[in-house]
């Protein structure tokens, strides 16, 4: 199907949202949209292969192409974007997203994309109206879940799945224009810090564990791409480390 939804700048998050079906010549059409500034969204059925995907030919909205309407431009053709490789098993992930203060008719139109160790998309599935979703296939790994919205910024989330811990619950909230989520587990850690914070040059990280493990320092942009990528070894008690975040642009990020 396809989606067109407003450039929405309120902070409330109430876009213009309608929803037409691809024929099989692959065609789709809007009627009677208001002039104004849109993202377009095509969203393949069967969620194996491709992935939803922007007129720009984008998994992220702040990467597509936002058309006006006023002064249309047909036709707006999207390719598919593939995804790459999901390897199914034993494991698997399950959430909830709950709804703050955006209308809960807007939480089933929330795509959330799993990508793999590597930061590369591997596979989606809609989230329901009730805000669930779930992975019930997955080989042990990590990987990161992104809930991907128009105009909605939205945490990424790590889990790792393990013969030990074979299953993840993430839990997030829909409030104003962002979505903010959390993993439910018991953490390694005592506790940890990051200085400075602002930071402008590279990020020190204290960590205190409870054990040993082998782990990854991760740093997104608010788009959720992933900018740095380190494999760490952490000991039993204190450790501490440099992200070589000086060539970062101005900007707030996630770790």
């Amino acid at each position: 199907m396809a989606m067109i939804f407003s450039v929405d700048t309120t902070g409330n998050y109430t876009p213009y949202v309608a929803i037409a079906p691809i024929d099989s010549n692959g065609i789709y059409y809007f009627t009677l949209v208001p002039d104004g500034n849109y993202y377009v969204l095509a969203v393949p059925i069967d969620p194996t292969g491709y992935l939803p995907t922007y007129y720009g030919n984008s998994i992220d909205w702040e990467q597509a192409t936002q058309i006006s309407l006023g002064t249309a431009n047909n036709p707006y053709n999207i390719n598919l974007v593939e995804s790459d490789q999901m390897t199914p098993g034993p494991g698997s992930t399950a959430g909830q997203i709950n709804m703050g203060d955006v209308s809960s008719a807007m939480v089933d139109k929330i795509n959330m994309i799993i990508m793999n160790a590597q930061g590369k998309a591997i596979g989606y599935t809609a989230v329901s109206e009730s805000g669930v979703f779930s992975f019930p296939s997955l080989a042990y790994g990590t990987y990161y879940l992104h809930a991907e919205m128009p105009g909605v910024t939205s945490d990424v989330v790590m889990i790792t799945l393990t013969a030990e811990i074979p299953h993840a619950d993430v839990v997030m909230t829909f409030s104003g224009n962002k979505i903010t989520g959390v993993k439910d587990e018991i953490s390694l850690a005592n506790h940890w810090s990051v200085y400075p914070n602002p930071v402008a040059g590279n990020l020190q990280v204290s960590i205190d564990m409870k054990q040993g493990t082998h782990a990854k320092a991760s740093i997104y942009n608010v788009s959720g791409q992933l900018l740095i990528n380190s494999d760490i070894e952490l000991l039993n008690g204190s450790n501490s480390l440099t992200l070589p975040t000086a060539a970062l642009p101005a900007g707030v990020y996630t770790l």
